[in-house]
């Protein structure tokens, strides 16, 4: 939970199945709790995804399962790659 949260740009949009929420910081993204974030679903699609079929683009990627499940999005924030979405 810690490394994604280091490795995210604030705020985070994060799109829950029940609703979308935008995290403020390292703090608050912590606080939603392992068993928020990392749903079953969530991590079955992630582990699908094909990390060398990437096409990378100035406004980032998208990293995710065929089924078009949960997934990251990665972009440029302050010059560094950092995940700027998570979607369930």
């Amino acid at each position: 939970m810690e490394t994604l949260a280091d490795l995210a740009a604030y705020p985070l949009y994060i799109g829950f199945a029940d609703g979308g929420v935008s995290v403020e910081s390292r703090e608050e993204m912590i606080a939603l709790g392992e068993e928020k974030i990392f749903t079953q679903e969530w991590m079955d699609s992630i582990a699908q995804a094909d990390e060398t079929a990437l096409s990378p683009s100035m406004a980032g990627f998208v990293l995710s399962g065929e089924g078009g499940g949960g997934n990251l999005v990665f972009g440029l924030r302050d010059g560094k790659l950092a995940v700027s979405g998570i979607n369930y």
